[in-house]
């Protein structure tokens, strides 16, 4: 995606699409510390950028030039760009934290006790998977998903530190606002804002150097919930469910485009 928009790698400086924090670089990795104070791009400083970026060569602000999809797309970057729910929040940053205390705070008895939890948990028959124990070595992004959203926090009440289960319960319960329908009307993108705010803010006290570029992209979730919806549809399960059936379905020819379109018109 950072090549389409014509823009710094995620491990760069400047690398977020929607702020010009710039990062620092901390033991061998970018690290971005909460700021209070943000300077957010907008269409506008976004296209300067850009074009002095082609102009003159060079790096402005993570701009390395014009975005070929500037002529094609109908709302102007950057936002146009949605950070992906399920690579950047879950994929990531959700598995991260749990592997953080699953394997450095817990203790053996603990992680023996939590993965039994686990293995026996039960879910509806609607849940299309369940969830396994984080001592498994792939773990997918819909049981990571289930993991986050509905079964850490109360398997974990016993075994961690209050406080340490209060910082995580800002993540779980800010997600979980922005996962589904505005059920706090207009306020529901800014209390879940200022959940994700405090938990950024706070996150070094219980994650020591985890402050990475995936932790600083949900500081602008709430204006992606505004502007796009509700992360259940902003992500790629979608996608990769099209992409699947077409490798499991397809009719012996290697034209993938032709595939494509045949099954997009299979369904619409």
């Amino acid at each position: 995606m950072t090549s389409i928009l014509n823009h710094i790698s995620h491990g760069g400086y400047f690398c977020c699409w929607y702020c010009q924090t710039k990062g620092e670089h901390v033991i061998n990795k970018r690290q971005y510390y909460y700021d209070e104070n943000l300077q957010m791009r907008d269409s506008s400083n976004f296209a300067y950028d850009s074009k002095r970026a082609q102009y003159f060569r060079t790096n402005v602000h993570g701009r390395r030039g014009l975005s070929i999809l500037n002529k094609i797309l109908d709302i102007s970057l950057p936002e146009a760009a949605i950070a992906d729910f399920m690579h950047v929040s879950l994929l990531r940053h959700a598995k991260k934290i749990c592997l953080y205390n699953y394997n450095k705070v817990m203790k053996p008895k603990q992680r023996s006790l939590l993965d039994k939890q686990m293995s026996i948990q039960k879910f509806p028959h609607f849940f299309h998977r369940a969830i396994r124990p984080l001592n498994e070595t792939h773990i997918k992004a819909s049981e990571i998903r289930n993991l986050l959203l509905y079964c850490f926090l109360p398997m974990v009440r016993n075994l961690l530190e209050c406080e340490r289960i209060a910082h995580i319960g800002l993540f779980v319960i800010g997600i979980r606002l922005l996962h589904g329908r505005r059920i706090f009307s207009v306020a529901t993108a800014q209390n879940a804002h200022q959940l994700l705010k405090f938990f950024y803010r706070d996150h070094e006290l219980f994650n020591e150097s985890q402050q990475n570029f995936v932790l600083h992209l949900h500081i602008h979730y709430g204006e992606l919930y505004r502007s796009h919806g509700s992360l259940c549809n902003i992500n790629t399960f979608s996608q990769e469910d099209l992409m699947g059936a077409v490798s499991k379905y397809k009719h012996g020819s290697r034209h993938w485009v032709d595939q494509l379109a045949f099954y997009l018109n299979v369904s619409s």
